[in-house]
């Protein structure tokens, strides 16, 4: 007959250990679930999803719909005459007349491509100066499919604007009314028509502001982005991610060698004050002061400073305010209306964004001596291009 033994304490103790450790981890687990529950967590998976997703940035589709519709194609039509030498092949005719050849005038059809944007439903359209420049016939392309020939109602090449209109209401637009403010960095899309492609959307963000204007453009301050703009771009819409109109697409830096990710647009609020000037005066109207201003003038200065501060003066134009005030080419402009002229200063902005008419005070030195005058602004001339060396106010 067997013997049995009492259980030994030990065993009894790892029993006890283990029961412990499960109740402990079934007691945690109940405490985790009663709170996610009271905190919402495990109620709302069994909720269904109510209202909109949070906006992504994964497409840009909504902001290109919105938009597209509002861009145009343009084509600019022109006839170019030239001449060329056709030779005389019989030598009779030769001996007659004396030559080998005669001159004889050719016509051949030039179409340049480029893109627009309507800005209001009655078909007012804004694009560049250069994209209609010379013309004698315009043709518009809805996005729709349908073509209406434009009327030019008046250019401005000193922002490279011109607005047009085609007869037909009922149309698609961007507003001009409340520009968008961008900031370095906010994404933008330009739409256009390059290389005549037909409707194209390239994308990037804005990467600097205010860039002096060109000798194409020298009143502007351009929006630059890396966002491609190609040929047939120009006058195309650059529209910020709620496809509201930020510029009016002008060029890619050209004339570089390797040069990627460099466009430039105009800005909205500029390409507004055009539009309303040319529809209420049939021309922007701007101050006039008759000066070329020594752009190079700010490097002589931080290299000798005896010279007087401001803006030496190289080309004053006959007639102008500045000739009747005595400026002369050589002298230092120093002041306009009390505010020092220094190397940030851009005189050719501010002269132009008074009114034909208006008063204003300038400082000069002249062979070291300083002057001081008031003195009427005229209406800017037309802009017919400037040297690199030299603004024009």
């Amino acid at each position: 007959m067997g013997l049995a033994y009492p259980m030994g304490e030990k065993p009894l103790r790892k029993i006890q250990s283990i029961l412990f450790w499960l109740l402990s981890a079934l007691a945690g687990l109940g405490l985790a679930f009663v709170f996610l529950w009271f905190r919402g967590d495990l109620r709302s998976l069994n909720k269904p999803v109510h209202g909109p997703l949070p906006p992504t940035v994964t497409s840009f589709s909504g902001a290109v719909r919105h938009a597209a519709p509002a861009v145009v194609n343009i084509y600019a039509n022109k006839l170019v005459t030239s001449k060329r030498l056709a030779h005389i092949t019989n030598p009779a005719i030769q001996r007659i007349l004396g030559v080998q050849g005669i001159i004889v005038p050719t016509q051949r059809l030039e179409r340049s491509l480029g893109s627009g944007v309507l800005v209001r439903q009655d078909g007012l359209i804004l694009t560049n100066q250069h994209v209609i420049e010379g013309a004698d016939d315009i043709q518009v392309l809805l996005a729709d499919g349908r073509e209406f020939a434009a009327q030019i109602i008046g250019v401005d090449g000193d922002t490279d604007l011109a607005v047009l209109r085609i007869p037909v209401t009922g149309l698609p637009y961007l507003s001009l009314d409340n520009p968008p403010v961008l900031d370095v960095g906010d994404i933008v899309l330009a739409i256009g028509n390059p290389f005549g492609l037909s409707q194209t959307v390239t994308q990037g963000i804005v990467s600097a502001l205010q860039r002096s204007g060109s000798p194409e453009a020298p009143l502007a301050r351009f929006i630059q982005t890396d966002a491609a703009i190609n040929e047939g771009n120009s006058g195309g819409a650059l529209i910020n991610v709620r496809g509201e109109l930020a510029g009016i697409n002008i060029a890619t830096l050209t004339g570089v060698q390797h040069i990627q990710g460099i466009s430039f647009a105009i800005p909205a609020n500029l390409a507004r004050q055009v539009l309303l000037e040319i529809l209420q005066f049939g021309h922007v109207r701007r101050g006039w002061l008759g000066i070329e201003a020594d752009l190079e003038y700010p490097a002589l200065l931080a290299q000798n400073s005896t010279l007087p501060k401001g803006i030496r003066v190289i080309r004053v134009v006959k007639g102008s305010p500045a000739e009747k005030a005595g400026i002369q080419p050589g002298d230092v402009l120093r002041k306009i209306d009390q505010q020092p002229v220094d190397a940030r200063s851009n005189i050719l902005s501010y002269i132009a964004a008074r009114k034909p008419g208006s008063s204003i005070s300038l400082e000069w030195v002249h062979k070291g001596r300083v002057y001081q005058k008031t003195v009427k602004l005229k209406q800017r001339p037309l802009h017919e291009g400037h040297s690199s060396g030299a603004s024009s106010g």
